[in-house]
């Protein structure tokens, strides 16, 4: 992910503002809203829904959250394919952690969006199935 997002900050956010996931797991869920096809202003109202039970975010966090999703999508559509997976840059362990946590929600956010996903045959079928395996 790129240096416009600061993960122990942004972690740091979403703690004091009691969410209950990390960085990593909510880019996991965006990424998982996005490969799923949705790109409207929806995922707006599962991001509240999934962190907040449907409450509105405080603000600073929502432009954060707004930001993590623009620069995801950004990165979903360049052409170099320079998407990053936004992951804690501690030790080894950390980032075993938080990528169980992105997978799952990727899954969790997908899932959202194309609820028949377990239906899928063919590459995407086998991708999903070997994500599942991670978690």
């Amino acid at each position: 992910m790129s240096n416009a997002i600061n993960y122990d900050e942004f972690n740091g956010q979403l703690i004091q503002n009691k969410i209950g996931i990390t960085a990593a797991e909510l880019h996991g869920f965006l990424s998982g809203i996005l490969a799923g096809g949705n790109f409207d202003e929806s995922w707006h109202s599962l991001v509240e829904d999934m962190l907040n039970n449907g409450q509105k975010i405080p603000a600073s966090l929502d432009e954060k959250i707004s930001h993590l999703y623009t620069l995801t999508k950004q990165q979903f559509f360049e052409e170099d394919f320079s998407f990053q997976l936004l992951l804690s840059d501690k030790d080894l362990y950390a980032q075993l952690d938080d990528l169980v946590g992105w997978v799952n929600h990727f899954l969790l956010g997908i899932g959202l969006v194309q609820p028949k996903i377990n239906h899928i045959k063919g590459d995407v079928g086998e991708a999903i199935y070997d994500l599942r395996q991670i978690v």
